[in-house]
């Protein structure tokens, strides 16, 4: 699986180092006892592992009225409202409404795990707290795994890492790897700066990942890095500048090569650390949106995408012609998300949604846009030939459980999860 992390989510993490709710935990443990704390939401368990009590209108922060209950679901075209996977019956319901701030989904082996967050600013007159719950739904209802509660602004983390069987890493400014199971979490890399962050990466084992770190405040450049649990990170390349691939924005390893995909091109750095040139791209090619090797590389032609390019080590590109989208607005075109396994691409844009298997592009979701919804992002399981989406309805934010919904398709039937 690649992980990416897009331009506008590194101005994000930028922001969010430099004022992520003043968080700069001295070391491990107390990062951890930050995040171990309980919400003050009434109707929540705080611990790890508690169950999400879906009832009750409760208290926020010990004076605000809880949330009312949300009204019947309506969903969007081609989606079937009625909850299920496995013996999963009951929706996500998350502890914290209000405006969505971030969401990430992924799957393997056990479950799936979603993050949903919320933005408010009580201090400008938002009627809920912020924060954010991170869950896990293994085959028969969501549990709570990991929450933290924020009274002003959202710190949520915004990149984590799996593995299949392994913990989950959760990618942030308080713990820059944190190792999330079903029933425990563990600080494994403190920041050394409050401004330190993780910015793109690739975990190549269930111990080991190799990422950018963004700047340390003495030296003031981003560095190439490698990390073992259990070791301290190993520094690959002091000064990331030099690789000459400052636009990546996907990243893949296997431990010993390095491919990055960024906007000149995909570079190769080998196990003895030679940076070979970068493979040039075919117009109109200009932005990476997934990278799976040193010969598999996805590619499309700028914000507004209208084609995909596909590179497995030949010079002949696979070119793709995405379909105009039934809302035709500018922001509906961007390509919001992508996933790739086992051979089949998705892409997702804000109001639909595509497959590529096989060597056919299908189209899943395609909404016009008086549809309300809107799709955020996606995930899937490694091997698994389904995803899972969500998507943010605004009519449900200030309902109890929010306005994050959470999909799942096969490429032939979208439904609630």
């Amino acid at each position: 699986m690649t992980v990416r992390a897009f331009g506008g989510l590194l101005a994000l993490g930028a922001l969010l180092a430099s004022c992520g709710g003043g968080r700069s935990p001295a070391d491990a443990s107390t990062a951890d006892a930050q995040l171990q704390s309980e919400a003050g939401v009434d109707g929540g368990q705080g611990d790890q592992g508690g169950p999400v009590d879906q009832g009750g209108s409760g208290t926020l922060d010990g004076n605000v009225s809880g949330p009312p209950p949300p009204p019947e679901w309506l969903p969007p075209p081609g989606v079937t409202a009625e909850p299920g996977w496995r013996e999963s019956t009951v929706p996500v319901c998350s502890r914290y409404v209000g405006r969505p701030y971030k969401s990430l989904v992924w799957g393997d082996s056990r479950g799936v795990f979603l993050m949903v967050a919320t933005s408010n600013n009580v201090f400008a007159g938002d009627q809920y707290p912020s924060g954010w719950s991170l869950l896990l739904n293994e085959g028969s209802g969501w549990s709570e795994v990991l929450e933290y509660y924020d009274a002003g602004f959202s710190s949520a983390p915004y990149r984590w890492a799996g593995f299949d069987g392994a913990p989950l890493w959760v990618l942030h400014n308080s713990c820059m790897i944190r190792a999330v199971d079903v029933d425990e979490v563990a600080c494994l890399l403190p920041a050394p700066f409050a401004g330190n962050a993780i910015w793109i990466y690739a975990r190549y084992a269930p111990d080991a990942l190799v990422y950018v770190q963004s700047p340390d405040l003495p030296n003031g450049h981003a560095s190439l890095r490698r990390f073992v649990q259990g070791s301290e990170p190993e520094t690959l390349v002091e000064d990331y500048r030099t690789l000459g691939t400052m636009g990546a924005t996907s990243l893949w390893s296997d431990g010993t090569t390095i491919v990055f995909a960024h906007g000149a091109g995909i570079t190769v750095r080998d196990g003895a650390g030679t940076v070979h040139p970068p493979v040039p791209l075919p117009a109109p090619f200009d932005s990476p949106l997934e990278v799976a090797g040193p010969a598999d590389a996805w590619y499309t032609d700028g914000a507004t995408a209208t084609h995909l390019g596909h590179y497995d080590g030949t010079a002949e590109w696979t070119t793709l012609q995405l379909p105009a989208p039934a809302c035709p607005e500018e922001s509906a075109t961007f390509i919001r998300d992508t996933y790739e396994s086992a051979g089949t691409l998705w892409v997702l844009r804000r109001k639909s949604l595509y497959r590529w298997k096989a060597g056919e592009l299908t189209t899943v979701l395609d909404w016009d846009c008086d549809t309300p919804q809107q799709l955020d992002t996606i995930g899937g399981s490694p091997g698994a030939d389904e995803v899972y989406v969500v998507l943010l309805d605004p009519a449900f934010e200030d309902y109890q459980c929010g306005g994050s919904f959470i999909l799942w398709s096969d490429g032939v039937t979208t439904r609630r999860f």
